[in-house]
């Protein structure tokens, strides 16, 4: 897979912190990838792993449902946030 770009010209963009959960069996597969990957696809830490794979789906999603437009951003707090209350 080759590394997504981070967009039409774009320069070092802001960066913003954004979180998920994994469970224990998730997490002792991730960072074992990660340690196994990194040389291979220059992933220099867990975040350029991470934005890796997520940037790669959102490349897809962007091309089946917006017509291989960049989606419109959407700032903090669109949508649902956090865990869902149990």
């Amino acid at each position: 897979m080759a590394k997504p770009s981070g967009g039409a010209g774009s320069k070092k963009a802001t960066r913003t912190k954004m979180n998920y959960y994994a469970d224990t069996d998730q997490d002792g597969r991730i960072r074992p990838a990660h340690y196994a990957g990194g040389d291979k696809y220059g992933w220099r830490n867990m975040t350029d792993m991470q934005l890796h794979g997520v940037m790669g789906l959102v490349e897809s999603l962007e091309r089946e449902l917006n017509g291989g437009e960049h989606f419109e951003p959407m700032p903090p707090g669109t949508g649902p946030v956090g865990r869902p209350l149990e």
